[in-house]
């Protein structure tokens, strides 16, 4: 098993490439951890790295974090989401 962390910018590389120059093995079945970065980007560059690893070979799995968008948000949980975020917003988070 071997473990490579692979610096990028979503917003400005292309994921495919940023791997390739790693020296990624698109053949050999894969983990990804995603966890707590979707919620900083574009769509643009979310929908781009998620087509990315759809690209990865069968028996590899992702797991990644998100937010809801706020209509999507189920009643019951609105207030309880807005008081994070006012607790997020205190401390500058984004």
């Amino acid at each position: 098993m071997n473990l490579v962390f692979v610096p990028i910018d979503f917003e400005s590389d292309a994921l495919g490439e940023v791997l390739r120059r790693a020296g990624f093995d698109w053949k050999a079945s894969t983990f990804c951890s995603w966890l707590g970065v979707t919620m900083y980007l574009t769509d643009a560059a979310t929908d781009e790295t998620l087509a990315t690893l759809r690209g990865l070979p069968p028996g590899s799995e992702v797991v990644l974090s998100f937010n809801l968008p706020s209509e999507a948000v189920p009643v019951a949980d609105v207030e309880r989401v807005r008081a994070l975020i006012a607790a997020m917003a205190a401390t500058d988070e984004p």
